[in-house]
């Protein structure tokens, strides 16, 4: 993955936290803290994003938990759904 791919995607990822598109000072603010932080690259994602929501890391875990927990949840539905059209 290259760089421009990676803020990519933690630009997508920050978005859909924020639950709105990222302002043009935002993504800036993820590059700018990115290249700021130190750590390895995961860590300084994680720092861009943090950044960028005025969060701690713990919240952005937690939606992340939340979120496959509603699609194990949309997939029983569906299944369950499935099984009683038959």
């Amino acid at each position: 993955m290259s760089k421009d791919s990676l803020f990519e995607t933690v630009s997508k990822l920050t978005e859909h936290l924020k639950g709105a598109p990222l302002r043009e000072d935002e993504e800036k603010k993820i590059v700018e803290e990115f290249n700021r932080a130190s750590g390895s690259p995961y860590d300084k994602a994680i720092s861009a994003m943090t950044e960028v929501l005025h969060c701690k890391p713990s919240l952005i875990f937690e939606k992340s938990e939340a979120l496959e927990n509603v699609n194990k949840m949309l997939s029983d539905i569906k299944a369950e759904a499935e099984a009683i059209a038959r």
